[in-house]
């Protein structure tokens, strides 16, 4: 299956809000495969996929820390907020620590 038909597929399930279906994709071993599926997952907002974009926060991927602390900061909750904080601290990528401020940016302009 390419990834286009991939990435279908976990559009076609967060329209349907089957996270569980979703979460499947983080193991994908292709790096577009997994942002599109964080993406889907920041759109859904259940405690799910919460928990899961907050697990790849620590990916070996930078790509994919970026993309978890993108997602992180699209749910603007309090759990995303403290997640993002406490990965700033052990953050050594440059690139990764700058999504992880814009999130925290992103969260902080959607409180007001």
């Amino acid at each position: 299956m390419d990834n286009a038909h991939t990435i279908e597929k976990i559009h076609k399930f967060a329209e349907k809000k089957k996270s569980d279906k979703i979460i499947k994709f983080l193991s994908s071993s292709e790096t577009e495969v997994v942002v599109a599926a964080l993406e889907a997952l920041s759109e859904i907002r259940d405690e799910d996929s919460v928990n899961s974009i907050a697990g790849m926060i620590d990916n070996a991927e930078p790509q994919i820390r970026m993309e978890a602390a993108k997602a992180l900061g699209n749910l603007g909750s309090e759990y995303a907020k403290t997640y993002l904080q406490h990965r700033m601290a052990a953050e050594q990528d440059e690139a990764v620590k700058k999504a992880i401020m814009d999130a925290l940016h992103n969260i902080a302009a959607n409180k007001k």
